[in-house]
């Protein structure tokens, strides 16, 4: 597997192929305010407003969120939430939560630069069914973390992911279902993290630097869980969480992703 040139652009824009469709054989699940796999033909999320209304949202011709269309049906309403994100590694596995606020993460414009976040909610938004955890286990989570003491799932799956704990307020956490690996993230900014559990050769990158350690891949079968969690009245952000399961993301994968995504987001 190559990830070089023909797989990304260095500049803003895809080129060619979308971010993932170099490792699509292997992607377990991809959410995602821009359109990640070029396959993909379904929406970005289904938001939920105060009428009780909801509408998919899809993606423009150029593969952005179509944020003109959220913010028309958003407009004017007292709240204007995620029920809904949709999987878009053809798997199927969307995650949703059906509760509402406060419980749902709301749509904020404008908040990666020009581009549309999630923020805040007190569940998490989660697939219904559970997934066994089967060799190494690969994350991507575009996110802040917006105050000090914060406890937020930012990509989670089949008991392993990432997450800002709120033990180590400073550190973004890779986590086993037990134990963790901890990678210096500061707080209030935003975030590219690619992960890898892979016992000795587990690897934790927060904005393309590497922490090494050693993590086991955990037997207990867990949901795909997406952002938030509000812990006392702070937040944290999500824009994208890409999940592969018994695939280890190489180096160069890593490193190509990690900078598509800070030249995509502008961070």
């Amino acid at each position: 597997m190559h990830a070089g040139p023909n797989m990304l652009e260095a500049g803003h824009r895809l080129k060619g192929a979308a971010v993932v469709d170099t490792m699509a054989t292997s992607l377990s699940a991809a959410y995602s305010f821009r359109k990640v796999r070029s396959a993909y033909a379904g929406p970005s999320m289904r938001l939920w407003r105060a009428d009780l209304t909801q509408q998919d949202i899809g993606f423009t011709a150029s593969g952005d969120f179509d944020t003109a269309a959220a913010f028309a049906f958003c407009t004017g309403s007292a709240w204007c939430v995620a029920n809904t994100i949709y999987d878009q590694s053809g798997n199927a596995r969307h995650v949703a939560n059906p509760n509402g606020p406060p419980y749902n993460a709301a749509i904020l414009f404008n908040c990666v630069g020009d581009k549309p976040c999630l923020n805040g909610g007190t569940q998490s938004i989660n697939t219904a069914a559970s997934f066994t955890p089967s060799g190494p286990q690969s994350y991507s989570s575009v996110s802040r973390a917006d105050a000090v003491a914060v406890n937020c799932t930012l990509t989670y799956a089949a008991s392993h992911g990432v997450i800002v704990n709120s033990g180590q307020p400073q550190s973004w956490l890779l986590w086993n279902g037990s134990t963790g690996l901890f990678a210096p993230a500061a707080l209030g900014g935003w975030h590219a993290a690619e992960a890898v559990v892979n016992g000795a050769s587990t690897v934790f990158a927060i904005d393309g630097v590497d922490t090494t350690g050693t993590l086991a891949v955990s037997a207990t079968p867990g949901p795909v869980q997406l952002v938030n969690m509000n812990d006392g009245g702070k937040f944290c952000s999500w824009t994208e969480g890409i999940w592969w399961n018994g695939y280890a993301l190489s180096a160069n994968e890593r490193a190509a992703l990690n900078a598509n995504q800070q030249s995509f987001w502008g961070f």
